[in-house]
This record gives structure tokens, C-alpha cells and sequence, in this order.
């Protein structure tokens, strides 16, 4: 559920604000994620599970020669766009299709690994276990939230320079996939903290010189 992303960065943040340790959260929207995904790709990720070239590519000639017709409280439209005679078939899973989540899910998974391939994410000590967790944020359909937090990354500027990589990095991936980033959706915001007679604030970030 949203929900629970939601929680999940809350819960991120707050053990940033227990630590007293610099983070940034960065929130990359993918601009018409089901419409824009490239059909090359989805075809090698789909042989992974499914293995049968037949079927991905009767799977995929459906989507690039389906005829979309305009559904108002008037009715159908008569005339429609698409359909087999195309110059350029489209691309993209289809929205409202029952397998455009399950498709977009794995070609995220594929995003993801390769994000954090490249040593990008989140890397931090359990308090308890000791063991390193590398994540990379939380990801909702098109909504994602990119954490930014290194235990060796001590002060807002080396952050901010982690952030400029891996945001560069994510909107990268989703151009190799045919896929692109929604500026107007997207931003960012650093927290950080300083100790002023012995009481712990947020530190300003206005004079920062980033």
C-alpha cells in the first residue's frame, strides 16, 4: 500500500534524526511509467521467467497493434488511433492492462539491482545486528523516493554531492529503458543537524554553499 512507502520513509528519516546523521531524500517521478517502457527491454526481462520467445512476442504485437478508441458518458468514439498499419508501433505495457504492475515491477527490480550495483542507495550499520543495510528508498508505481545516506558521508556538502550522482544515475536507467523523469514532480530536500549549547536543532540550510 502507499501506506506503508510512506511509513517507511518516515521511519528513514527518523532514525537519520536519532543519529544526528546527515541524509537526503530525493523524490524522481517517472513521467507516464506503463506508456514509455521500451519494448526490447521488457522483452529480455521477460525471458528471464518466462523463457519462450512465442509468447512475448505475441504478447507484445497486441500492444503494438491494438486500436484505442475514446470512451466518454457519450459512448465510443468511431475512430481510433493505432492499430497494425503504423509507420512506428507503440511501446509501453498498457494502461489499465492486469499485467502492466506485474511487468513494471520487474523491470524496476532490474533498476533497482543495477542502482545499487553501482554502489548508489543508502548504506548504514543495524545498531543491533551490526550488519550493513544498502537500500536504495521506496518505491510506489511511478513514485520514487531515493534515500541518500553514507556513514562515511559526515557533512551536507559530501551528501549533496551522493545526491547529485544518484539522481543523475536513476534518471539515466530510466532513459535506457525508454523511460524519463517528471521534473514538475520532482525534488529534494537534505537534513542535517548541529548542537547549540547542548541542545540539538536542525541546522540552517540557507547558507549552505552547494
Amino acid at each position: 500500500m502507499a501506506e506503508d512507502a510512506k511509513f517507511d520513509k518516515t521511519l528513514m528519516m527518523d532514525l537519520s534524526r536519532q543519529t544526528r546523521h546527515p541524509m537526503a531524500l530525493v523524490s524522481v517521478d517517472a513521467s507516464n511509467c506503463y506508456d514509455r517502457v521500451n519494448h526490447l527491454i521488457m522483452s529480455i526481462i521477460w525471458m528471464a521467467p518466462i523463457d519462450n520467445w512465442g509468447v512475448i512476442a505475441v504478447a507484445l504485437s497486441c500492444l503494438q497493434t491494438m486500436c484505442f478508441h475514446q470512451r466518454s458518458g457519450f459512448g465510443d468514439s468511431k475512430t481510433f488511433f493505432g492499430g497494425p498499419n503504423l509507420p512506428w508501433p507503440f511501446c509501453g505495457v498498457g494502461q489499465g492492462n492486469g499485467g502492466a504492475p506485474a511487468s513494471w515491477m520487474q523491470l524496476s527490480s532490474v533498476l533497482v539491482n543495477v542502482y545499487k550495483g553501482l554502489d548508489f542507495g543508502a548504506k548504514l550499520c543495524d545498531p543491533i545486528s551490526k550488519l550493513l543495510i544498502h537500500r536504495i528508498g521506496c518505491l510506489y508505481v511511478d513514485d520514487t523516493d531515493l534515500y541518500i545516506w553514507k556513514d562515511h558521508l559526515k557533512t551536507s556538502e559530501e551528501v549533496w554531492q551522493d545526491t547529485q550522482d544518484a539522481t543523475l544515475m536513476w534518471g539515466e536507467l530510466l532513459c535506457a529503458t525508454g523511460g524519463a523523469l517528471k521534473e514538475d514532480k520532482c525534488f529534494w530536500y537534505m537534513v542535517d543537524y548541529e548542537c547549540k549549547e547542548g541542545q540539538w536543532e536542525y541546522a540552517e540550510m540557507i547558507d549552505m554553499d552547494f
